[in-house]
């Protein structure tokens, strides 16, 4: 699979180890900066305390990682979509 994008009039293409090596490379250093990253272990709880209990003995990791990439693709999105404010320390 290969990936087309153009910033400013410059054309770039890369394939999808390129892309996800590119991708883990932004998340390695945005873990390490960014301070909005320490919520990200109760998103995993909140996600993973939606799956039947025995889901994780049924299911290979590759179908776990599925789940939570497209948990986090879908969530990336509707940040972006909308105009999404986080408030922290709130319940609902």
């Amino acid at each position: 699979m290969a990936f087309k994008v153009v910033l400013d009039d410059k054309e770039i293409q890369f394939n999808d180890e390129e892309l996800f090596a590119m991708l883990l490379e932004k998340a390695k250093k945005h873990i390490d900066s960014e301070e909005s990253l320490q919520d990200l272990d109760s998103y995993i709880e909140s996600v993973f305390s939606l799956f039947p209990k025995n889901f994780i003995l049924k299911n290979s990791n590759l179908q776990v990682y599925k789940l939570y990439f497209l948990a986090g693709f879908y969530f990336s999105s509707f940040l972006n979509k909308n105009q999404t404010q986080i408030i922290k320390n709130v319940k609902i």
